[in-house]
């Protein structure tokens, strides 16, 4: 198992213990909680940047910009594929 559930106190409707948190750590660092008194929920979203903001991203870093390998690529595709992931 990669991760762990616990449950905490609501910081919407304060309820005592109605936060039932959840964090994971594959294909990376996850954390999700919803309450089970008042909704309030909150997760981690992933997706992918546009072409622009990931070039003004890569400026902003100093990472020059160096062309993927063939098993990046396939790595990517089938990461997209599994996990949903859309631009």
């Amino acid at each position: 198992m990669s991760g762990n559930s616990y449950s905490q106190d609501c910081p919407r409707c304060l309820g005592k213990d109605t936060l039932m948190c959840n964090n994971d750590s594959r294909p990376h660092e996850t954390i999700n909680g919803e309450c089970v008194c008042c909704g309030y929920f909150y997760y981690t979203n992933f997706s992918r940047l546009d072409k622009d903001t990931l070039k003004q991203i890569r400026k902003d870093y100093g990472y020059k910009n160096k062309k993927l390998t063939k098993k990046q690529l396939e790595n990517i595709k089938d990461f997209d594929l599994n996990y949903g992931v859309k631009e």
